[in-house]
């Protein structure tokens, strides 16, 4: 273990509330050259080694982070949203297996003008704050959507209907009951997103309100934001 680490393992746990700003943020244009060589064949083998100079991986993490923040930049695009493996690799140089693609379990967030911010499962965000010391450990977090094609009440009701199984089995109550009790809180819930919706279309409704970002600026509603979803099977090349 080398010392950033170190320094990374023993770092408090109460951490700054946004991104320092690197010097990655300016493009510079070593970074985004690839420097192909067609004079001659290189041959940079399969592992790294300590007696010659093979594969500059701090220079690929440059090159692809600048490639992508150029691409950015030179849209109108606000933000990328990232879900498929192969692009939040290439923008946060990062990869837990191939178990983890087409799930949208991780996701990646890079804006035009702040670090790239990745979200994964919190063993695999502690790793990243340990063993990847070119992403800041404020920008890896720990989250979990759950499974892809998950319905949106689908842990309250799998709550629900485990309570209500264990009420019938335990004979405490009928089992008109518990669809009683389910038909009433449905009811309930129905009411409450009708009257939360109502109230967001209202004028100076919660849409009128200010929304944070990730840590870095707050954005307005009157400010244009576009944002542009990477999807699977739509890789950046």
């Amino acid at each position: 273990m080398n010392e950033q680490q170190q320094k990374n393992r023993k770092a408090p746990r109460k951490e700054p509330t946004r991104a320092a700003v690197s010097e990655r943020l300016e493009i510079k244009p070593e970074d985004i050259d690839p420097h192909h060589d067609w004079s001659r064949l290189n041959a940079h083998g399969v592992m790294n080694v300590d007696f010659e100079e093979r594969v500059d991986f701090r220079r690929l993490h440059r090159y692809r982070l600048g490639r992508a923040r150029q691409a950015v930049r030179n849209s109108t695009l606000g933000a990328l949203l990232c879900f498929d493996n192969n692009n939040i690799r290439y923008i946060t140089s990062t990869a837990i297996g191939e178990w983890s693609r087409d799930k949208f379990c991780r996701f990646a967030v890079l804006t035009g003008n702040g670090e790239p911010h990745l979200w994964d499962f919190g063993s695999a965000a502690a790793h990243h704050r340990i063993y990847a010391p070119w992403l800041q450990p404020i920008c890896c977090h720990a989250g979990n959507v759950g499974l892809r094609g998950l319905p949106r009440h689908a842990a309250p009701l799998l709550a629900a209907a485990g309570v209500g199984a264990s009420r019938v089995y335990l004979g405490v109550h009928w089992p008109s009951d518990i669809l009683a009790g389910w038909l009433f809180a449905e009811g309930w819930l129905g009411l409450a997103e009708s009257v939360a919706a109502g109230r967001a279309g209202r004028p100076g409704g919660s849409q009128d309100q200010p929304a944070r970002g990730c840590g870095d600026s707050v954005i307005r509603q009157e400010v244009p934001l576009r944002l542009t979803v990477v999807l699977p099977g739509r890789s950046g090349r």
